[in-house]
């Protein structure tokens, strides 16, 4: 993990039950999105655990005002994976396994252990190919016609 946070030491809450000091390396940071969302980070590098931690959670206001948790894309935690971590070090994406599919709304954790390095498949895993021969291309379905309304019987 990266040693300084400067990049983000504007953002830090310094008030309240989630406060951290300056150059603390752990606290809650805030900051806007170019498109508006508000982006919350909760960070701790290992202070009390065997990991660095970061959860990100973004919120936007709807046209009535009202707040309510936003996406996030990949773009936006790739970005904030690089604020905290260098790019040569892997960090883990962590699903909630109570949860039965990937939601971009809900918060993400990205962790990495202090103890252990790991075992990455071969980046050719993650690279565009053209289709493999064994592959069965499915066929894209037709929607259903649409009803015609019958006209009454006398």
């Amino acid at each position: 993990m990266k040693v300084s946070f400067a990049q983000l030491e504007e953002g830090r809450v310094k008030t309240g039950p989630l406060a951290s000091g300056e150059g603390e390396r752990k606290g809650v940071f805030v900051m806007t999105h170019t498109d508006g969302r508000v982006i919350h980070l909760l960070c701790d590098v290992g202070t009390t655990t065997q990991w660095e931690h970061v959860i990100i959670a973004a919120v936007q206001k709807t046209e009535e005002g009202q707040i309510v948790q936003a996406e996030l894309d990949i773009n936006t935690i790739s970005f904030i994976k690089r604020l905290f971590w260098d790019d040569e070090e892997t960090v883990m994406v962590i699903l909630d396994d109570r949860c039965p599919s990937f939601d971009t709304h809900q918060p993400v954790h990205l962790l990495k252990s202090k103890r252990q390095t790991y075992l990455l498949p071969n980046p050719a895993l993650f690279t565009p190919q053209a289709e493999p021969e064994n592959v069965i291309a499915m066929p894209t379905p037709e929607p259903p016609a649409p009803e015609v309304e019958s006209e009454p019987q006398s």
